[in-house]
């Protein structure tokens, strides 16, 4: 009996301060704050706006150069462009940029040479105006979309 006694009282006490902090909002027009619109919340939306936008201008990028004519970004077998896109021959995206604006400089290295044996290919269509932001817009849509890819798996 006496318990109950104790969790009526304590029930009551939650109402008051319920009623109180309601009545109190009312009176002074106070809301609590918008957590949504605090500094670090707008920060991390900024970020997935850019990173949407970017995923989006790398995916038109690789979409008008025709690249997925010859290149796989998500499907059957995309890791294996995505792994090699990766690969430690490519020690940096100019890199990658570089040998799309002349791949008959690339020729003579023996990974092109064994890629190019493996996939039946002499030389890669140069893309001579592509600049080291478009590759690198490319890049992060190919590294995305194979991530989603895989996620979906």
């Amino acid at each position: 009996m006496q318990q109950l006694r104790y969790i009526s009282t304590a029930a009551f006490f939650i109402f008051l301060v319920i009623i109180s902090a309601s009545a109190f909002s009312y009176l002074f027009n106070t809301r609590p704050p918008d957590i949504s619109k605090s500094p670090a919340a707008v920060y991390q939306q900024s970020l997935i706006d850019k990173e949407k936008e970017e995923f989006i201008a790398g995916k038109g990028l690789f979409d008008r150069n025709n690249c997925n004519a010859c290149h796989r970004v998500t499907g059957l077998h995309s890791d294996l462009f995505t792994r090699s896109v990766q690969h430690e021959y490519w020690t940096s995206v100019s890199k990658i940029a570089d040998f799309l604006r002349h791949p008959d400089r690339y020729s003579e290295e023996p990974y092109i040479q064994d890629k190019a044996m493996k996939y039946g290919m002499k030389i890669h269509i140069p893309f001579p105006d592509i600049t080291d932001e478009q590759m690198n817009l490319m890049y992060k849509y190919i590294i995305t979309a194979d991530l989603k890819s895989s996620l979906q798996k």
